[in-house]
């Protein structure tokens, strides 16, 4: 069952990206706007409860494998949505105990919850903020007590990409937030793609009307393989992100038009 009330500043009214995306993990907190448009969306692309899945398979395995291969400990979350099953803060300590995490949403409902989860946790923490203005996230005294930015921190944006519209520049702010990182920082990151124009419009054009918002847009495989422009690739070239390091029958092709498209980067020296 659903929060009987939505925390302060959270519309349960309207449809959010972070409450359908829950829904699509197996969560509990969303609403009804939120599931009718989890099934809007379905019926336009069946797949997508599928790609919500692989794209958290994915988001997983790249953690564990920059701890367990690139000594990585230090992990900026942005867009985290709500608490799961397989939070990245509780992956990346059963491959390293001293990982720290910060996790950065917009949806107050977000922060509000992964607040009150890591309340006494010590080593993450949850910040209101996104992408466009990471100046401020980086700047917020609990990034300061948490990340050293001294050494390498691996940046996610899985499933993130895409709410973010044209107008907003997305490839000038992941850009400019690389730029403020340390030397040999990474990124992990995924965007929806598809290359069959009719559905790129249809998503696209559903996820605006549901959440209210200047949700962003499906873009195509160039595209969002731009993102990872003048970095060095990590393990699979940008593709579909089940075939990033499969680990089991779970992490195959899911198919249809839509893909959920990303892959693992690393900021030259």
């Amino acid at each position: 069952m659903p929060p009987a009330r939505p925390p302060r500043g959270a519309d349960a009214s309207v449809a959010s990206t972070a409450r359908m995306y829950d829904f699509f993990l197996d969560g509990k907190d969303h609403y009804p706007a939120d599931l009718r448009a989890c099934h809007r969306l379905m019926d336009i692309a069946p797949q997508f409860q599928a790609l919500a899945r692989a794209q958290r398979r994915f988001q997983l395995r790249a953690v564990r494998e920059l701890i367990r291969t690139h000594k990585v400990t230090q992990f900026i979350d942005f867009g985290c949505g709500m608490p799961t099953r397989q939070n990245t803060h509780e992956v990346a300590r059963r491959s390293h105990d001293a990982s720290t995490v910060l996790y950065v949403d917009r949806d107050p409902m977000v922060v509000a919850h992964g607040q009150a989860l890591l309340e006494e946790e010590g080593r993450s923490a949850v910040v209101y903020g996104d992408l466009r203005e990471t100046r401020n996230v980086l700047a917020h005294p609990d990034t300061v007590d948490l990340i050293d930015f001294t050494k390498p921190v691996a940046v996610l944006l899985v499933s993130v990409l895409h709410c973010l519209p044209d107008e907003d520049e997305p490839h000038r702010l992941v850009a400019g937030l690389m730029r403020q990182l340390p030397a040999g920082s990474y990124l992990i990151a995924s965007q929806l793609v598809s290359e069959d124009t009719l559905t790129r419009e249809r998503v696209s054009r559903l996820m605006n009307e549901v959440t209210g918002d200047h949700w962003g847009r499906v873009r195509t495989s160039p595209e969002a393989a731009a993102f990872f422009k003048d970095m060095d690739i990590i393990g699979p070239p940008p593709g579909s992100v089940t075939a990033w390091q499969p680990e089991s029958e779970l992490d195959r092709m899911v198919p249809g038009l839509l893909r959920e498209f990303g892959a693992v980067a690393r900021k030259r020296e």
